[in-house]
């Protein structure tokens, strides 16, 4: 993201549930969004999903685990654990582990470690960083809805206007 550059410019660009807050490094984030202006048309706009992680809100957070799922051969099934490595509440850092694994007839044959290091913004830093990256007309929509983002909103969609010619 942080190399994003093709030689279009769009209507909309849209990023979920979160993915912007891969980019952990603050600069590095700031600059994205300013290329994601640069490949907006006049009056494009850019949507973002961001939340604040359960840690932030003082919610003790156990391993998550999804699966066994199924592959479509009938045979192969797919488990992931995801849990959280550290937090960091004052520099709004954590890392997350992510370990896949794939079983053939029960029997583990590939298991996946990868690390996320992710960085959550709260509402009105994210507002000035887009004021900076030179978006206006910016609205915070509620869980991938229309309705007005609240303090109960469990994700947060930034929307912004590019108003450059």
């Amino acid at each position: 993201m942080e190399d994003f550059e093709v030689p279009y410019r769009y209507g909309t660009i849209y990023m979920d549930a979160g993915t912007f807050m891969v980019i952990s490094d603050r600069q590095k984030a700031l600059s994205t969004l300013e290329r994601f202006r640069n490949h907006l048309i006049s009056g494009g706009q850019l949507l973002i999903g961001l939340f604040v992680p359960d840690e932030a809100k003082g919610v003790t957070v156990n391993a998550r685990h999804w699966g066994p799922i199924k592959c479509a051969s009938g045979e192969e099934e797919i488990s992931t654990k995801l849990w959280t490595e550290s937090f960091d509440l004052l520099e709004q850092t954590m890392i997350e582990k992510r370990r896949y694994e794939l079983k053939v007839d029960g029997q583990l044959v590939r298991s996946e470690l990868h690390t996320l290091h992710m960085r959550w913004y709260y509402k009105y830093e994210f507002i000035m960083m887009l004021e900076k990256a030179g978006f206006e007309d910016i609205y915070l929509y509620s869980d991938y809805t229309e309705e007005p983002a609240t303090k109960e909103s469990k994700t947060i969609v930034y929307g912004a206007r590019n108003s450059s010619t």
